[in-house]
Protein backbone atom coordinates (compact mmCIF):
# COMPACT_ATOMS: atom_id res chain seq x y z
CA UNK A 1 0.00 0.00 0.00
CA UNK A 2 1.35 3.71 -0.89
CA UNK A 3 1.01 6.54 1.22
CA UNK A 4 0.74 9.89 -0.40
CA UNK A 5 0.88 13.33 2.00
CA UNK A 6 -1.28 15.68 0.43
CA UNK A 7 -1.40 19.85 2.32
CA UNK A 8 -4.01 22.31 2.12
CA UNK A 9 -2.96 25.97 3.01
CA UNK A 10 0.37 25.22 4.43
CA UNK A 11 -1.04 22.51 6.71
CA UNK A 12 -0.43 18.92 6.37
CA UNK A 13 -3.70 16.78 6.09
CA UNK A 14 -3.73 13.15 7.19
CA UNK A 15 -2.41 10.33 5.14
CA UNK A 16 -4.64 8.43 2.87
CA UNK A 17 -3.87 4.69 0.93
CA UNK A 18 -3.06 4.67 -2.26
CA UNK A 19 -3.04 8.55 -2.87
CA UNK A 20 -6.51 9.34 -1.50
CA UNK A 21 -5.58 11.83 1.26
CA UNK A 22 -8.45 13.72 3.34
CA UNK A 23 -9.91 16.03 0.59
CA UNK A 24 -9.46 19.56 1.77
CA UNK A 25 -12.84 20.51 1.00
CA UNK A 26 -15.49 20.69 4.04
CA UNK A 27 -18.53 18.86 4.42
CA UNK A 28 -21.82 20.72 4.64
CA UNK A 29 -21.60 19.63 8.63
CA UNK A 30 -18.23 20.65 9.33
CA UNK A 31 -18.73 24.05 6.90
CA UNK A 32 -21.92 24.77 9.41
CA UNK A 33 -19.51 24.14 12.48
CA UNK A 34 -16.96 25.91 11.45
CA UNK A 35 -19.53 28.89 11.18
CA UNK A 36 -20.94 28.54 14.47
CA UNK A 37 -17.18 28.01 16.11
CA UNK A 38 -16.85 31.62 13.90
CA UNK A 39 -19.90 32.79 15.90
CA UNK A 40 -18.39 32.07 19.08
CA UNK A 41 -15.14 33.56 18.92
CA UNK A 42 -16.20 36.56 17.54
CA UNK A 43 -18.38 36.73 20.92
CA UNK A 44 -14.88 36.09 22.74
CA UNK A 45 -13.26 38.02 20.47
CA UNK A 46 -15.95 41.29 22.07
CA UNK A 47 -16.63 39.44 25.28
CA UNK A 48 -15.82 42.73 26.59
CA UNK A 49 -18.53 44.45 24.78
CA UNK A 50 -21.06 41.91 25.72
CA UNK A 51 -19.86 41.71 29.15
CA UNK A 52 -20.02 45.70 29.63
CA UNK A 53 -23.94 45.81 28.11
CA UNK A 54 -25.02 42.38 29.96
CA UNK A 55 -23.87 44.05 33.35
CA UNK A 56 -24.63 47.58 32.90
CA UNK A 57 -28.19 47.25 31.00
CA UNK A 58 -29.69 45.09 34.29
CA UNK A 59 -27.92 47.94 36.75
CA UNK A 60 -29.30 50.30 34.98
CA UNK A 61 -32.89 48.74 35.24
CA UNK A 62 -32.62 47.66 38.91
CA UNK A 63 -31.31 51.54 39.70
CA UNK A 64 -34.22 52.78 37.94
CA UNK A 65 -36.64 50.45 39.81
CA UNK A 66 -35.58 51.21 43.14
CA UNK A 67 -35.95 55.14 42.27
CA UNK A 68 -39.75 54.71 41.66
CA UNK A 69 -42.48 55.24 43.75
CA UNK A 70 -44.12 52.34 45.82
CA UNK A 71 -47.25 51.42 44.13
CA UNK A 72 -50.63 48.84 44.82
CA UNK A 73 -53.13 47.65 43.01
CA UNK A 74 -55.96 45.69 44.00
CA UNK A 75 -59.41 44.80 42.30
CA UNK A 76 -63.51 44.03 43.09
CA UNK A 77 -65.85 42.64 41.01
CA UNK A 78 -69.47 43.73 40.23
CA UNK A 79 -71.90 41.28 38.61
CA UNK A 80 -74.19 42.98 35.66
CA UNK A 81 -77.77 41.12 35.95
CA UNK A 82 -80.13 40.77 33.00
CA UNK A 83 -83.83 41.80 32.77
CA UNK A 84 -86.06 44.10 34.30
CA UNK A 85 -88.32 42.55 36.87
CA UNK A 86 -90.42 45.41 37.10
CA UNK A 87 -91.47 44.62 33.68
CA UNK A 88 -92.11 41.72 33.96
CA UNK A 89 -94.27 41.87 37.17
CA UNK A 90 -96.75 44.46 34.95
CA UNK A 91 -96.88 42.36 32.28
CA UNK A 92 -94.48 44.68 29.67
CA UNK A 93 -92.43 42.64 27.19
CA UNK A 94 -88.95 43.46 28.55
CA UNK A 95 -86.67 44.08 25.63
CA UNK A 96 -83.33 44.21 27.57
CA UNK A 97 -82.80 40.53 26.74
CA UNK A 98 -82.45 41.16 23.21
CA UNK A 99 -79.15 43.87 23.80
CA UNK A 100 -75.99 42.76 22.50
CA UNK A 101 -73.67 41.90 26.07
CA UNK A 102 -70.53 43.50 24.61
CA UNK A 103 -72.43 46.46 24.41
CA UNK A 104 -74.28 46.80 27.51
CA UNK A 105 -70.73 46.06 29.65
CA UNK A 106 -68.90 48.94 27.69
CA UNK A 107 -71.95 50.99 28.36
CA UNK A 108 -71.36 50.18 31.91
CA UNK A 109 -68.33 51.07 31.60
CA UNK A 110 -68.28 54.25 30.36
CA UNK A 111 -71.28 54.97 33.16
CA UNK A 112 -68.70 54.01 35.68
CA UNK A 113 -65.74 55.83 34.67
CA UNK A 114 -67.87 59.57 34.98
CA UNK A 115 -67.12 62.05 37.37
CA UNK A 116 -69.83 61.91 39.28
CA UNK A 117 -69.34 58.17 40.35
CA UNK A 118 -65.90 59.13 40.73
CA UNK A 119 -66.60 61.75 43.11
CA UNK A 120 -69.41 59.41 44.87
CA UNK A 121 -66.61 57.35 45.75
CA UNK A 122 -63.50 59.57 47.14
CA UNK A 123 -66.34 60.88 49.23
CA UNK A 124 -67.47 57.61 50.49
CA UNK A 125 -63.24 56.35 51.30
CA UNK A 126 -63.04 59.72 53.28
CA UNK A 127 -61.24 61.69 50.61
CA UNK A 128 -62.84 64.96 50.79
CA UNK A 129 -59.89 66.58 48.90
CA UNK A 130 -60.28 64.25 45.88
CA UNK A 131 -59.71 65.14 42.20
CA UNK A 132 -61.93 62.69 40.51
CA UNK A 133 -60.60 63.25 36.97
CA UNK A 134 -56.93 62.31 38.69
CA UNK A 135 -59.10 59.58 40.55
CA UNK A 136 -60.09 58.35 37.24
CA UNK A 137 -56.83 57.99 35.72
CA UNK A 138 -55.43 56.06 38.87
CA UNK A 139 -57.94 53.57 37.93
CA UNK A 140 -59.14 50.85 34.97
CA UNK A 141 -62.71 48.56 34.45
CA UNK A 142 -62.52 46.27 32.21
CA UNK A 143 -65.20 43.54 31.28
CA UNK A 144 -65.30 39.86 30.94
CA UNK A 145 -65.38 38.26 28.02
CA UNK A 146 -67.03 35.33 29.12
CA UNK A 147 -69.13 36.40 32.03
CA UNK A 148 -71.24 39.32 32.52
CA UNK A 149 -68.51 40.48 34.71
CA UNK A 150 -66.71 44.05 35.29
CA UNK A 151 -63.62 44.41 37.35
CA UNK A 152 -62.92 47.66 39.30
CA UNK A 153 -58.72 47.63 39.59
CA UNK A 154 -57.74 50.70 41.64
CA UNK A 155 -53.66 51.52 41.54
CA UNK A 156 -52.56 53.89 44.72
CA UNK A 157 -49.14 54.14 46.65
CA UNK A 158 -50.99 52.92 49.87
CA UNK A 159 -52.32 49.53 50.00
CA UNK A 160 -55.17 49.95 52.84
CA UNK A 161 -56.24 53.04 50.68
CA UNK A 162 -56.32 50.85 47.39
CA UNK A 163 -58.32 48.86 49.29
CA UNK A 164 -61.05 50.99 50.51
CA UNK A 165 -61.07 53.02 47.15
CA UNK A 166 -61.56 49.75 44.86
CA UNK A 167 -64.59 48.38 47.09
CA UNK A 168 -65.87 51.82 47.64
CA UNK A 169 -66.02 52.31 43.81
CA UNK A 170 -67.69 48.93 43.50
CA UNK A 171 -70.09 49.57 46.15
CA UNK A 172 -70.95 53.21 44.83
CA UNK A 173 -71.17 51.82 41.12
CA UNK A 174 -73.85 49.29 42.11
CA UNK A 175 -75.62 52.34 43.97
CA UNK A 176 -75.21 54.52 41.19
CA UNK A 177 -76.96 51.91 38.82
CA UNK A 178 -79.95 51.26 41.27
CA UNK A 179 -80.76 55.24 41.40
CA UNK A 180 -80.61 55.15 37.56
CA UNK A 181 -82.79 52.03 37.56
CA UNK A 182 -85.45 53.08 39.55
CA UNK A 183 -85.16 57.26 38.90
CA UNK A 184 -88.51 56.28 36.46
CA UNK A 185 -90.40 54.79 38.61
CA UNK A 186 -89.72 57.85 41.48
CA UNK A 187 -91.02 59.69 39.22
CA UNK A 188 -93.74 58.53 38.03
CA UNK A 189 -94.98 57.87 41.53
CA UNK A 190 -94.32 61.43 42.54
CA UNK A 191 -96.80 62.89 39.41
CA UNK A 192 -99.49 60.08 40.40
CA UNK A 193 -99.31 61.86 43.89
CA UNK A 194 -99.32 64.81 43.15
CA UNK A 195 -102.67 64.61 40.22
CA UNK A 196 -103.97 62.88 43.88
CA UNK A 197 -103.58 65.52 45.74
CA UNK A 198 -104.79 68.32 43.27
CA UNK A 199 -108.02 66.33 42.60
CA UNK A 200 -108.78 65.37 46.58
CA UNK A 201 -108.11 69.38 47.13
CA UNK A 202 -110.57 70.19 44.55
CA UNK A 203 -113.17 68.07 46.15
CA UNK A 204 -112.80 65.31 43.24
CA UNK A 205 -111.81 62.34 45.43
CA UNK A 206 -114.17 59.72 43.66
CA UNK A 207 -112.15 60.76 40.61
CA UNK A 208 -108.79 59.74 42.44
CA UNK A 209 -109.54 56.42 42.99
CA UNK A 210 -108.06 54.99 40.20
CA UNK A 211 -105.08 56.82 40.44
CA UNK A 212 -104.51 55.70 44.17
CA UNK A 213 -104.84 52.43 42.80
CA UNK A 214 -101.82 53.11 40.09
CA UNK A 215 -100.06 54.66 42.98
CA UNK A 216 -100.09 51.66 45.46
CA UNK A 217 -98.66 49.34 42.20
CA UNK A 218 -95.82 52.21 41.59
CA UNK A 219 -94.97 51.67 44.90
CA UNK A 220 -95.23 47.87 45.12
CA UNK A 221 -92.71 47.96 42.07
CA UNK A 222 -90.12 50.62 43.63
CA UNK A 223 -90.09 48.27 46.82
CA UNK A 224 -89.59 45.22 44.95
CA UNK A 225 -86.82 46.58 42.13
CA UNK A 226 -83.20 45.73 42.81
CA UNK A 227 -80.24 46.70 40.78
CA UNK A 228 -78.94 45.33 37.65
CA UNK A 229 -75.65 45.50 39.27
CA UNK A 230 -74.49 43.83 43.03
CA UNK A 231 -71.12 43.63 43.94
CA UNK A 232 -69.72 39.54 43.36
CA UNK A 233 -66.36 40.23 45.14
CA UNK A 234 -64.74 42.86 47.40
CA UNK A 235 -61.42 43.79 47.10
CA UNK A 236 -58.85 41.31 50.09
CA UNK A 237 -55.13 43.00 50.02
CA UNK A 238 -52.82 44.80 47.52
CA UNK A 239 -50.00 43.60 45.56
CA UNK A 240 -47.08 45.49 45.03
CA UNK A 241 -46.30 46.14 41.58
CA UNK A 242 -43.84 48.79 42.15
CA UNK A 243 -41.02 48.60 41.82
CA UNK A 244 -40.27 45.46 41.11
CA UNK A 245 -36.25 45.07 41.18
CA UNK A 246 -36.05 41.58 40.63
CA UNK A 247 -38.50 41.16 37.48
CA UNK A 248 -36.41 44.59 36.08
CA UNK A 249 -33.13 43.23 36.35
CA UNK A 250 -34.19 39.84 34.73
CA UNK A 251 -35.64 41.80 31.88
CA UNK A 252 -32.75 44.42 31.95
CA UNK A 253 -30.48 40.85 31.42
CA UNK A 254 -32.33 39.62 28.61
CA UNK A 255 -32.05 42.80 26.99
CA UNK A 256 -28.51 43.27 27.80
CA UNK A 257 -27.62 39.75 26.17
CA UNK A 258 -29.57 41.01 23.12
CA UNK A 259 -28.23 44.27 22.88
CA UNK A 260 -24.17 43.02 23.86
CA UNK A 261 -24.69 40.36 20.97
CA UNK A 262 -25.75 42.87 18.69
CA UNK A 263 -22.91 45.77 19.64
CA UNK A 264 -20.44 42.58 19.27
CA UNK A 265 -21.85 41.96 15.67
CA UNK A 266 -22.03 45.54 14.89
CA UNK A 267 -18.02 46.36 15.63
CA UNK A 268 -17.32 42.89 14.22
CA UNK A 269 -18.45 44.70 10.52
CA UNK A 270 -17.08 48.06 11.25
CA UNK A 271 -13.31 46.48 12.27
CA UNK A 272 -11.51 45.99 9.18
CA UNK A 273 -8.97 43.72 10.89
CA UNK A 274 -8.66 40.09 9.56
CA UNK A 275 -8.17 37.55 11.67
CA UNK A 276 -7.04 34.51 10.37
CA UNK A 277 -5.33 33.53 7.45
CA UNK A 278 -8.00 31.51 6.00
CA UNK A 279 -9.92 34.92 5.68
CA UNK A 280 -6.88 35.95 4.00
CA UNK A 281 -7.04 33.25 1.37
CA UNK A 282 -10.31 33.53 0.99
CA UNK A 283 -10.48 36.97 0.13
CA UNK A 284 -7.52 36.71 -2.33
CA UNK A 285 -8.07 33.11 -3.96
CA UNK A 286 -4.62 32.05 -3.07
CA UNK A 287 -3.45 29.40 -0.46
CA UNK A 288 -1.57 30.18 2.91
CA UNK A 289 2.21 28.59 2.63
CA UNK A 290 3.18 29.03 6.08
CA UNK A 291 2.37 30.89 9.36
CA UNK A 292 5.54 32.86 11.11
CA UNK A 293 5.97 33.46 14.28
CA UNK A 294 7.65 37.06 15.03
CA UNK A 295 11.20 37.13 15.51
CA UNK A 296 12.66 37.49 18.99
CA UNK A 297 13.67 41.19 20.10
CA UNK A 298 17.29 40.57 19.60
CA UNK A 299 17.62 39.01 16.74
CA UNK A 300 15.34 42.08 15.33
CA UNK A 301 17.89 44.69 17.21
CA UNK A 302 20.94 42.84 15.83
CA UNK A 303 19.32 42.26 12.25
CA UNK A 304 19.42 38.39 13.04
CA UNK A 305 17.94 35.20 11.15
CA UNK A 306 16.89 33.05 12.85
CA UNK A 307 17.66 30.05 10.21
CA UNK A 308 21.41 31.36 10.91
CA UNK A 309 20.94 32.01 14.86
CA UNK A 310 19.28 28.80 16.03
CA UNK A 311 17.96 26.81 13.17
CA UNK A 312 16.69 24.24 15.59
CA UNK A 313 14.38 26.50 16.71
CA UNK A 314 10.60 26.14 16.57
CA UNK A 315 10.81 29.71 14.54
CA UNK A 316 13.30 28.25 12.32
CA UNK A 317 10.80 25.35 11.99
CA UNK A 318 8.47 27.32 10.81
CA UNK A 319 10.37 28.44 7.84
CA UNK A 320 11.01 24.76 6.30
CA UNK A 321 7.23 24.31 6.63
CA UNK A 322 7.32 26.95 4.48
CA UNK A 323 10.37 25.49 1.93
CA UNK A 324 8.25 22.35 2.00
CA UNK A 325 4.69 23.71 1.28
CA UNK A 326 6.69 26.03 -1.70
CA UNK A 327 7.92 23.12 -3.00
CA UNK A 328 4.02 21.37 -3.28
CA UNK A 329 3.01 24.82 -4.61
CA UNK A 330 5.62 24.90 -7.12
CA UNK A 331 5.12 20.95 -8.82
CA UNK A 332 3.35 21.81 -11.71
CA UNK A 333 4.99 25.83 -12.25
CA UNK A 334 8.49 24.33 -11.74
CA UNK A 335 8.98 28.14 -11.18
CA UNK A 336 12.80 29.44 -11.57
CA UNK A 337 12.59 32.77 -10.46
CA UNK A 338 10.09 33.78 -7.58
CA UNK A 339 9.05 36.93 -6.44
CA UNK A 340 8.36 38.02 -2.96
CA UNK A 341 6.47 41.17 -2.38
CA UNK A 342 3.95 42.40 0.64
CA UNK A 343 1.13 44.67 0.12
CA UNK A 344 2.14 47.23 3.06
CA UNK A 345 5.62 48.07 4.45
CA UNK A 346 7.12 46.60 7.37
CA UNK A 347 5.34 42.78 6.65
CA UNK A 348 8.33 40.89 7.26
CA UNK A 349 8.85 40.57 3.75
CA UNK A 350 12.83 40.93 3.47
CA UNK A 351 12.80 38.73 6.73
CA UNK A 352 11.01 36.09 5.47
CA UNK A 353 12.79 36.08 1.92
CA UNK A 354 16.17 35.75 3.63
CA UNK A 355 14.99 33.09 6.26
CA UNK A 356 13.48 31.14 3.33
CA UNK A 357 16.61 31.46 0.78
CA UNK A 358 18.80 30.09 4.06
CA UNK A 359 16.12 27.06 4.19
CA UNK A 360 16.15 26.06 0.73
CA UNK A 361 19.86 26.63 0.66
CA UNK A 362 20.82 24.23 3.15
CA UNK A 363 18.74 21.44 1.96
CA UNK A 364 21.47 20.96 -0.94
CA UNK A 365 20.31 23.49 -4.03
CA UNK A 366 21.75 26.20 -5.61
CA UNK A 367 20.27 29.58 -4.71
CA UNK A 368 20.64 33.03 -5.23
CA UNK A 369 19.11 35.91 -3.39
CA UNK A 370 18.32 38.67 -5.27
CA UNK A 371 17.40 42.19 -3.60
CA UNK A 372 15.33 44.23 -5.76
CA UNK A 373 13.67 46.47 -3.06
CA UNK A 374 15.51 49.27 -4.66
CA UNK A 375 13.38 51.74 -2.61
CA UNK A 376 14.16 50.46 1.23
CA UNK A 377 17.22 47.56 0.47
CA UNK A 378 17.57 45.57 3.47
CA UNK A 379 19.02 41.92 2.41
CA UNK A 380 22.27 43.34 2.58
CA UNK A 381 22.18 43.90 6.40
CA UNK A 382 21.11 40.26 7.01
CA UNK A 383 24.26 38.96 5.19
CA UNK A 384 27.04 41.89 6.81
CA UNK A 385 27.04 42.88 3.03
CA UNK A 386 27.10 46.58 3.30
CA UNK A 387 29.05 48.94 0.61
CA UNK A 388 29.74 45.44 -1.51
CA UNK A 389 28.72 45.95 -5.18
CA UNK A 390 25.54 44.64 -6.07
CA UNK A 391 22.81 44.53 -8.97
CA UNK A 392 23.00 48.11 -10.01
CA UNK A 393 26.47 47.98 -10.16
CA UNK A 394 26.24 45.33 -12.79
CA UNK A 395 23.95 47.24 -14.43
CA UNK A 396 26.10 49.78 -15.16
CA UNK A 397 29.04 47.65 -16.03
CA UNK A 398 30.78 48.49 -13.10
CA UNK A 399 31.28 45.53 -11.76
CA UNK A 400 30.28 41.71 -13.05
CA UNK A 401 27.62 39.35 -11.83
CA UNK A 402 30.34 37.18 -10.19
CA UNK A 403 31.98 40.41 -8.90
CA UNK A 404 28.64 41.82 -7.38
CA UNK A 405 27.46 38.10 -6.21
CA UNK A 406 28.46 37.16 -2.91
CA UNK A 407 28.95 33.61 -1.63
CA UNK A 408 27.44 33.13 1.91
CA UNK A 409 28.35 30.24 4.13
CA UNK A 410 25.76 28.78 5.91
CA UNK A 411 26.58 27.14 8.98
CA UNK A 412 25.53 23.60 9.96
CA UNK A 413 24.17 22.31 13.27
CA UNK A 414 26.53 20.84 15.71
CA UNK A 415 25.21 17.36 16.48
CA UNK A 416 26.57 15.04 19.64
CA UNK A 417 28.99 12.47 18.26
CA UNK A 418 29.76 15.37 14.57
CA UNK A 419 33.33 16.39 15.51
CA UNK A 420 33.54 20.32 14.60
CA UNK A 421 36.34 21.59 11.91
CA UNK A 422 39.93 22.62 13.26
CA UNK A 423 38.67 26.27 14.16
CA UNK A 424 35.93 24.90 16.44
CA UNK A 425 33.31 26.82 14.32
CA UNK A 426 30.59 24.22 13.30
CA UNK A 427 30.38 22.24 9.86
CA UNK A 428 29.38 24.20 7.16
CA UNK A 429 25.85 23.43 6.17
CA UNK A 430 25.41 24.57 2.79
CA UNK A 431 26.25 27.99 0.38
CA UNK A 432 23.71 31.05 -0.48
CA UNK A 433 24.57 32.81 -3.35
CA UNK A 434 23.54 36.75 -2.67
CA UNK A 435 23.27 39.56 -5.03
CA UNK A 436 22.44 42.75 -3.40
CA UNK A 437 21.11 46.05 -4.58
CA UNK A 438 23.94 47.88 -4.69
CA UNK A 439 23.75 51.45 -4.81
CA UNK A 440 20.40 53.10 -5.04
CA UNK A 441 19.24 54.62 -8.42
CA UNK A 442 17.63 57.90 -9.03
CA UNK A 443 14.74 56.26 -9.99
CA UNK A 444 14.04 53.39 -9.44
CA UNK A 445 10.87 53.00 -11.25
CA UNK A 446 12.56 53.49 -14.22
CA UNK A 447 15.55 51.10 -13.34
CA UNK A 448 13.82 47.69 -12.63
CA UNK A 449 12.04 48.54 -16.23
CA UNK A 450 15.01 47.90 -18.25
CA UNK A 451 15.99 45.61 -19.80
CA UNK A 452 19.49 45.26 -18.32
CA UNK A 453 17.24 43.76 -14.77
CA UNK A 454 15.24 41.37 -17.05
CA UNK A 455 18.11 39.95 -18.84
CA UNK A 456 20.16 39.43 -14.92
CA UNK A 457 17.13 37.53 -13.59
CA UNK A 458 16.80 35.46 -16.28
CA UNK A 459 21.17 34.70 -16.57
CA UNK A 460 20.86 33.87 -12.81
CA UNK A 461 17.80 31.51 -13.61
CA UNK A 462 19.58 29.60 -16.03
CA UNK A 463 22.74 28.75 -13.24
CA UNK A 464 20.65 28.33 -9.93
CA UNK A 465 17.87 25.97 -9.13
CA UNK A 466 15.56 28.63 -7.60
CA UNK A 467 16.02 32.51 -7.87
CA UNK A 468 14.19 34.90 -4.92
CA UNK A 469 13.76 37.70 -5.28
CA UNK A 470 12.78 41.15 -2.74
CA UNK A 471 11.10 43.47 -4.73
CA UNK A 472 8.97 46.51 -2.62
CA UNK A 473 4.87 46.79 -1.20
CA UNK A 474 2.96 46.07 -3.84
CA UNK A 475 0.64 48.65 -2.89
CA UNK A 476 3.09 51.32 -2.50
CA UNK A 477 4.68 51.70 -5.94
CA UNK A 478 4.79 49.81 -9.10
CA UNK A 479 8.19 48.02 -9.23
CA UNK A 480 6.77 44.62 -8.16
CA UNK A 481 4.28 44.54 -11.20
CA UNK A 482 6.49 45.82 -13.32
CA UNK A 483 9.71 42.88 -12.09
CA UNK A 484 6.28 40.67 -12.70
CA UNK A 485 6.82 39.93 -15.80
CA UNK A 486 10.52 39.10 -15.92
CA UNK A 487 10.02 36.31 -13.55
CA UNK A 488 7.73 32.77 -12.58
CA UNK A 489 6.03 33.39 -9.71
CA UNK A 490 4.98 35.58 -7.03
CA UNK A 491 5.00 35.01 -3.20
CA UNK A 492 2.60 37.10 -1.16
CA UNK A 493 4.05 38.42 2.30
CA UNK A 494 0.89 39.33 4.46
CA UNK A 495 1.10 40.42 8.50
CA UNK A 496 -1.35 40.12 11.40
CA UNK A 497 -2.74 42.69 12.36
CA UNK A 498 -1.42 45.55 9.53
CA UNK A 499 -3.67 43.87 6.88
CA UNK A 500 -6.75 45.19 6.70
CA UNK A 501 -10.01 44.02 4.60
CA UNK A 502 -9.97 47.77 2.37
CA UNK A 503 -5.93 46.87 1.94
CA UNK A 504 -6.76 42.89 0.85
CA UNK A 505 -9.88 44.25 -1.35
CA UNK A 506 -7.26 46.10 -3.91
CA UNK A 507 -4.17 43.91 -3.55
CA UNK A 508 -6.83 41.15 -5.10
CA UNK A 509 -7.09 43.90 -7.91
CA UNK A 510 -3.39 44.55 -8.26
CA UNK A 511 -2.66 40.70 -8.18
CA UNK A 512 -4.92 39.89 -10.85
CA UNK A 513 -2.98 42.16 -13.02
CA UNK A 514 0.11 40.62 -11.91
CA UNK A 515 1.41 38.38 -15.12
CA UNK A 516 3.49 36.75 -12.28
CA UNK A 517 1.67 32.81 -10.96
CA UNK A 518 0.82 33.61 -7.58
CA UNK A 519 1.90 30.35 -5.45
CA UNK A 520 0.38 31.68 -2.24
CA UNK A 521 0.86 33.95 0.55
CA UNK A 522 3.19 33.57 4.10
CA UNK A 523 1.41 35.05 7.07
CA UNK A 524 3.48 36.90 9.71
CA UNK A 525 2.33 37.41 12.91
CA UNK A 526 0.97 34.43 13.46
CA UNK A 527 1.24 34.47 17.31
CA UNK A 528 -2.08 36.91 16.63
CA UNK A 529 -4.33 34.75 14.67
CA UNK A 530 -7.26 33.55 16.12
CA UNK A 531 -7.89 29.66 16.78
CA UNK A 532 -4.14 29.12 15.94
CA UNK A 533 -1.17 28.47 18.22
CA UNK A 534 2.47 26.85 18.13
CA UNK A 535 1.95 24.85 21.29
CA UNK A 536 1.30 21.51 19.46
CA UNK A 537 4.91 22.06 16.97
CA UNK A 538 6.86 23.17 19.93
CA UNK A 539 6.18 19.92 21.81
CA UNK A 540 6.44 17.89 18.50
CA UNK A 541 9.78 19.78 17.51
CA UNK A 542 10.92 19.32 20.96
CA UNK A 543 10.79 16.20 21.51
CA UNK A 544 12.40 15.18 17.95
CA UNK A 545 15.13 16.98 18.35
CA UNK A 546 15.86 15.98 21.96
CA UNK A 547 16.00 12.00 20.35
CA UNK A 548 18.62 13.08 18.25
CA UNK A 549 20.68 14.71 20.04
CA UNK A 550 20.71 18.01 19.04
CA UNK A 551 22.26 20.60 20.87
CA UNK A 552 21.40 24.09 20.24
CA UNK A 553 23.34 27.20 20.67
CA UNK A 554 20.56 28.16 23.30
CA UNK A 555 17.68 26.48 24.97
CA UNK A 556 14.37 26.25 23.20
CA UNK A 557 11.78 28.35 24.84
Amino acid sequence: MILFLTFKEGIPCRLGPAGRGESSLLPDAARQESTIRDYVRLLLRRKWIVLATVVLVPALAIFFALRQESLYRTSAKVLLKQGNLAAILSGIQDTSVYLDPNRVAQTQIELAETPAVAARVLKAAGITHGDPNAFLGSVSITADPNADILTFTVTNHDPVLAERLANAYATQYTLFRRQLDTNSLKQALKDVSQRIADLQANGQSAYSKDLVNSSQQLRTLLAIESSNAVVARQAEGAAKIQPRPKRYGILGLAIGIMLGVGFAFIRDALDTRVRSAEEIAQRLGIPLLGRLPEPSRQLQRSNGLVMLENPTSVEAEAFRVLRTNLDFANVERQARSIMVTSALEEEGKSTTVANLAVALARSGRRIVLVDLDLRRPFVERFFKLEGKPGLTNVVLGHATLEEATARVAIPGVERQGVPSEENGHSPVGGFLDVLPSGPIPPDPGEFVGTGAVSHVLKERAQHYALVLVDTPPILHVGDPLTLASSVDAVILMARLPAVRRPILKELKRVLENCPGAKLGFALAGAHLEEGYGYGYGYYYYSHYASRQGARTREPVR
